[in-house]
């Protein structure tokens, strides 16, 4: 079974593909000078680019959203079960793609 924190570098990875301006992989944390993202943030903004509809219909921004609140929300709303798909299928696979992340979208 993958660790934790390799789980946490892949679903870091992938969102630095997406938004190649932000800051997600530890290295464009420690260049910028901000905390590095937790596991738990992580999968909360995983949850947040792949559902990227619904969570704009509760705040402009993903930080303003705790990780509670994200899982509850999708699973409220029906999309909690297709997401975690989408986020195993993404740290079970042993080299990233554009091809895989684009299927996450």
């Amino acid at each position: 079974m993958i660790n934790k924190e390799k789980k946490r570098k892949s679903i870091m990875e992938f969102l630095q593909w997406n938004d190649p301006n932000g800051c997600y992989t530890d290295e464009n944390c420690d260049s910028e000078d901000v905390p590095r993202m937790t596991y738990e943030e992580a999968i909360k903004y995983f949850f947040g680019v792949v559902n990227a509809d619904a969570y704009s219909q509760i705040s402009e921004s993903m930080a303003d959203i705790e990780y509670e609140q994200v899982i509850n929300f999708a699973k409220q709303n029906g999309f909690y079960d297709e997401t975690l798909d989408k986020l195993s299928k993404l740290i079970s696979k042993t080299s990233h793609t554009v091809e895989v992340y684009k299927s996450l979208l």
